[in-house]
């Protein structure tokens, strides 16, 4: 158990560092610090649970995640013929790493419910580091055209995207954090005004992210985290002070002329719905099992010539759609199996909602489901490795938390 709980400690020091230190293995293949170690930690909690003898209960969300990973590794193999070595090796790996940084949902709850831990005030103060990190960067590179010499990331001026180079992606990483700490008041009422002034600081870094979809996603989870808890008389208030919020921020955007802190921008959505387009056009070649997971990239350019900025950007990918991914990469088959999987996952939370006395961690848990659906529906964020492990470690201890 020791070794599992320093292995713990090295992810937590490692998440806010984010794509900081990549170093490339392999050509299409590059690995940073924190996936070694989330490697050697979900083996080792595999290896706990079975020296140790723990009793696994199958729930139905564990069926369906391992059909979803089943049907892509399936159609990954029919695909092969289709793949250079290379390009074979890439996908492969990419999905070893996937099912690596999401495996800790189904055995922390194994491990941690003996102890009645949820790891959320810690994954809280992780968040918060990680925002700290993003006002820096914020007030000292605020253009990320300096840093073009990684050659990976899409070029944003005046945002915030921390330690992800993404405003996007940061700008979910920032809604998971207000509402983990808005669950950790629940743990630690005592300390609910440094946990407020957090979630000041961070729906500030929110904002200055200037990315429209997080701001979409904070008010939707935010409106039904309030829901749950019965607070339906702040619903009203959150959406003025929201609306608020979007007026201020439109004003402070005309202080500079890039693109991308435009509100009203229209080439990102342009943009978007070319991906769209681009993703069920591979789709439509292979409707039941799709091309393969994590191929994307490689059966794209069967539709579309990918040009040299594309074969090293990490914006190609994958289309700025998780579910158009899912349904690319693993058809309709894959798309239902992940489509039941999130959808008993939510029914076991809200089960627990329905029991527990304390609402406020399992509405939280919920409202970061939500959260991530609905942001996935203009970024991949369903794969994306940092926020990946950070929802299998709050779902995972959230369903191993009990306080009655």
């Amino acid at each position: 158990m020791e070794i599992l709980r320093i292995l713990l400690l090295f992810i937590f020091a490692l998440i806010p560092f984010g794509q900081i230190v990549r170093v490339s293995v392999y050509p299409g293949v590059s690995i940073a610090p924190l996936d070694i170690i989330v490697a050697i930690f979900t083996i080792s909690l595999a290896m706990y649970s079975i020296v140790h003898k723990v009793k696994i209960r199958f729930e139905l969300y564990h069926i369906f995640f391992l059909a979803f990973y089943i049907v892509g590794t399936v159609s990954l193999l029919f695909h092969y013929q289709d793949l250079t070595s290379n390009q074979f090796l890439s996908s492969l790996v990419y999905g070893i790493r996937f099912l690596f940084y999401i495996l800790p949902l189904f055995f922390m709850p194994l491990i941690l419910q003996k102890h009645n831990k949820s790891m959320i005030p810690e994954l809280s103060i992780v968040g918060f580091i990680f925002v700290l990190f993003g006002i820096l960067q914020y007030i000292f590179l605020p253009r990320l055209e300096l840093l073009a010499f990684l050659g990976e990331w899409d070029i944003h001026s005046y945002r915030l995207f921390s330690t992800f180079f993404d405003p996007n992606y940061a700008g979910l990483f920032i809604i998971f954090e207000i509402l983990l700490l808005l669950m950790s008041i629940s743990i630690y009422p005592k300390t609910s005004k440094i946990f407020m002034g957090m979630i000041v600081i961070s729906y500030i870094a929110l904002f200055l992210t200037f990315s429209r979809s997080s701001i979409v996603t904070v008010g939707v989870s935010m409106i039904f985290y309030l829901l749950l808890i019965g607070k339906k008389k702040l619903v009203g208030f959150f959406l003025c002070f929201l609306l608020l919020s979007i007026g201020l921020l439109f004003l402070y955007s005309k202080n500079f002329s890039g693109e991308g802190v435009k509100i009203l921008r229209t080439v990102s959505i342009q943009m978007r719905l070319s991906s769209y387009q681009e993703g069920l056009k591979v789709f439509s070649g292979s409707p039941i099992f799709g091309v393969g997971f994590n191929s994307y990239k490689y059966a794209k350019n069967n539709y579309t010539e990918l040009t040299r900025a594309e074969a090293v950007s990490n914006a190609s990918n994958a289309p700025s759609n998780s579910f158009i991914f899912i349904l690319a990469t693993t058809g309709m088959l894959g798309f239902l199996c992940f489509g039941f999987f999130i959808v008993m996952l939510f029914k076991i939370l809200f089960l627990k909602y329905k029991e527990s006395k304390d609402k406020r961690i399992y509405s939280g848990a919920m409202a970061i489901i939500l959260a991530l659906l609905i942001n996935s529906l203009f970024q991949n964020s369903l794969f994306y490795s940092p926020i990946v492990l950070v929802f299998a470690l709050v779902i995972g201890g959230v369903l191993s938390y009990s306080r009655e």
